[in-house]
């Protein structure tokens, strides 16, 4: 249930700037936020150029300049609803590559006007001494790592998030410029080099190379099933391993809108190949997964038919698991 009551957008972005209760302020930072992004999506969809906000921004940018601001409540301000928010907001007929291109949009707006803000936090909240997993060093490696992201967008380029990667003295760091570099700049030749070496350096760390897996499931675009199943093939990846298939099956398919999501239904198709193998070796990992599509019909026209088509190939077979069957008929009666 929604509670709602009148308020104007002037008392919002006053609260939005000022207001000193932070859980109502964050609350109206994230849904000023999902407003102007649910409206980018609508109009990406529609073929319309999208118009960010340039009141948002001047909040955004003004509220992680505060310094008189935790740096945590800083970096969650400075968090924008992701894909599959603006999606269950939207409630049907959704197309991910919109809201891609529609968050995209925004997020590049907020980052160009506070460029500088954003730069110099990433330097000001690095580590001054030793690693501290307290609140405070957990606060600040939050801001510096959001700003981080931001300033890359402004900037469009990897160097900033490679110089990153390679000073950081904690795998915190070093992950969140990782995935900076894999979501903001795939392919390029600083990410390679960043991918490679975490693989390499945290090879015998299996729940820190889980975070691996799933940083490169879930880097937006249609290219990235490719990757995933090439990723099968790796060495490191097991199919009896619950961990490792949740880190990179299960992040492609219920976190990667835009890469799951393919217009020509591929990911789908591979997703039920994959559940339809995987029933036979772990029944209950493989109903669990399968919760990836429960929001199918919520889809654009030609992806739920897609998706549907995919889920009936599933059901067609008669040697399902008792949950997965379960499952599977219940998204097809919706």
């Amino acid at each position: 249930m929604k509670i709602r009551f009148d308020q104007s957008r002037e008392d919002r972005l006053r609260i939005a700037g000022a207001e000193s209760d932070l859980v109502a302020r964050w609350d109206t930072v994230n849904a000023l936020a999902l407003e102007v992004l649910v409206k980018a999506a609508r109009d990406a969809k529609a073929g319309k150029p999208v118009v960010t906000d340039a009141a948002l921004s001047e909040v955004l940018v003004a509220t992680a300049e505060d310094a008189t601001l935790e740096p945590a409540f800083r970096a969650l301000a400075l968090t924008l609803p992701g894909e599959l928010e603006i999606g269950r907001e939207l409630g049907g007929d959704v197309d991910p590559d919109a809201i891609h291109v529609a968050r995209k949009a925004v997020v590049e707006a907020i980052a160009t006007v506070g460029r500088d803000t954003f730069a110099q936090l990433a330097e000001e909240m690095q580590n001054t001494g030793a690693f501290s997993p307290d609140a405070e060093g957990a606060g600040r490696r939050a801001l510096r790592n959001a700003a981080l992201a931001l300033a890359a967008a402004a900037e469009k380029s990897p160097h900033r998030a490679s110089r990153a990667y390679e000073k950081a003295d904690n795998m915190t760091d070093m992950l969140a410029a990782m995935r900076v570099l894999a979501h903001q700049f795939a392919g390029s030749a600083e990410t390679e080099n960043a991918l490679a070496d975490f693989r390499q350096r945290f090879a015998d760390e299996p729940l820190v190379l889980d975070k691996w897996f799933s940083t490169l499931a879930t880097v937006p675009g249609e290219a990235t099933l490719e990757r995933v199943a090439a990723l099968m093939g790796d060495e490191a990846f097991d199919e009896t391993n619950p961990n490792r298939v949740r880190a990179l099956i299960g992040a492609f398919a219920s976190s990667n809108p835009t890469g799951f999501n393919r217009a020509d239904g591929a990911g789908y198709a591979f997703f039920a190949d994959f559940i339809l193998t995987s029933d036979k070796r772990n029944a209950t990992l493989t109903a669990r997964l399968m919760t990836a599509m429960r929001s199918f019909e919520a889809l654009e026209p030609g992806r739920r038919a897609l998706a549907r088509k995919a889920i009936k190939r599933i059901a067609s077979h008669d040697d399902l698991s008792r949950n997965l069957r379960d499952i599977v008929d219940r998204m097809l009666k919706s």
